[in-house]
């Protein structure tokens, strides 16, 4: 279990920087920037995928039921080469891709932390901050008042502070893993 977490999260920490910076190219360009916003996130996910396939090959996957890496990693790939050859029929739907995108990727990220013992003020901070990125997700997958169309600066605003969550989650569970193996030593 602890090498599935640390392989999700180093790629899910890649696909946070990669957006972070997406995010603010949408901020401080909206409207030139979707075209060339689409095509980045599309090789973003295809790179995702690639990691995930990567992590599959050399993970042992003897009884670990919860090993989804490779087809998380077929679905990123083929996902992220629609998106990337496709820009412009994806902008046409880009509040639902980036709506869904968050939204699953917020439950992935309550399911880890249900899963993981020890602090649970941590664990309530990361399923609390994974339920305000699914409320987000949630509202521009609604498209409530043409949020998309109108002003895509907010949806920038909104991946970058998933994606700073994602991190401070990263960090917060990489921290506890390693007290957790010091405890473990210890006794």
């Amino acid at each position: 279990m602890e090498k599935f977490i640390k392989n999700y999260w180093k790629n899910s920490m890649i696909s946070s920087i990669l957006i972070i910076l997406v995010s603010l190219i949408l901020m401080l360009k909206p409207m030139e920037a979707l075209y060339v916003a689409t095509i980045f996130f599309g090789v973003s996910i295809f790179m995702v995928g690639i990691g995930h396939i990567i992590a599959f090959i050399f993970s042992e996957q003897e009884g670990d039921v919860f090993n989804f890496e490779f087809l998380e990693g077929v679905l990123c790939i083929f996902f992220g080469l629609l998106i990337a050859y496709n820009p412009s029929k994806v902008l046409s739907g880009i509040n639902s891709i980036i709506g869904m995108w968050i939204i699953i990727n917020s439950l992935i990220r309550i399911q880890i932390a249900l899963n993981i013992s020890g602090d649970t003020k941590k664990q309530m901070w990361i399923i609390g901050l994974s339920l305000l990125s699914f409320i987000f997700g949630i509202t521009i997958l609604s498209n409530v008042a043409g949020i998309v169309t109108a002003i895509p600066f907010l949806i920038g605003s909104f991946l970058l502070y998933t994606e700073v969550i994602n991190i401070v989650e990263y960090i917060c569970i990489i921290k506890d893993m390693k007290l957790l193996k010091k405890a473990v030593k210890k006794k």
